[in-house]
């Protein structure tokens, strides 16, 4: 999308497999764990240090191996991280709790739907082209962190890879002769798009339910 392709080896999507089964991720619901963000987060941001909070109080570190404990860190607070670009160890909540819906239980419809919800602010129940942008983003941050981009590239091109992607793809859906002149989206408008053929545009809204990387078993 927008010049650039995900792929996801399976060394990472191993890494991916023991991390949700060594911290339990997938015991845990999408949208439990976002409310619970949110709950611990002040003025719309959550901080490194609520953040690390809550993992702890959701991840038992005395169950875990030492290998364990440094994998896990290692792939949230990579996540954490690249959604705080101006490094001043806080992100934006609803896009944090938006993306991390990724790694925990819940079907592809429901995570999308939430998250929709979380990025409409002022609750009008549709997306400016530029909260689509920021809807499409916070799953491309998560996806781009597991798979093996964030090693192989360099920061600024990293960036440039998430949001020429989560660019592009707005663009599609805007461009459809059903959004063409309309300044804003619902998620039944999306939904439609994406049903009737924009699934085949941003493919990777699929892995948003964990059952296809084989992890929920």
């Amino acid at each position: 999308n927008g010049g650039y392709i995900i792929s996801v080896p399976r060394d990472r999507v191993a890494k991916l497999r023991q991390v949700v089964a060594d911290g339990g991720l997938y015991g845990f619901d999408a949208v439990d764990v976002g409310n619970l963000m949110i709950e611990r987060s002040r003025d719309s941001h959550l901080t490194k240090d609520g953040f690390n909070a809550m993992i702890r109080s959701m991840v038992p570190e005395a169950s875990l191996t030492m290998e364990s404990r440094h994998r896990i860190a290692d792939l949230l607070g990579s996540i954490f991280f690249v959604f705080d670009r101006e490094r001043n160890a806080r992100v934006n909540v609803y896009e944090f709790a938006a993306g991390f819906t990724v790694l925990f239980r819940g079907s592809k419809s429901d995570k999308l739907e939430y998250a929709f919800g979380l990025i409409d602010e002022d609750k009008d129940g549709k997306l400016s082209r530029r909260g689509l942008w920021r809807f499409l983003r916070s799953f491309l941050v998560v996806l781009l962190c597991v798979s093996s981009a964030k090693a192989d590239m360099s920061e600024d091109a990293f960036f440039g890879a998430i949001d020429a992607g989560a660019t592009w793809a707005s663009a599609q859906i805007f461009g459809t002769d059903a959004m063409r002149g309309k300044a804003h989206i619902s998620f039944d408008d999306f939904a439609d798009w994406y049903t009737q053929g924009g699934y085949g545009s941003v493919p990777w809204l699929e892995l948003l339910d964990l059952k296809k990387w084989a992890l929920s078993g």
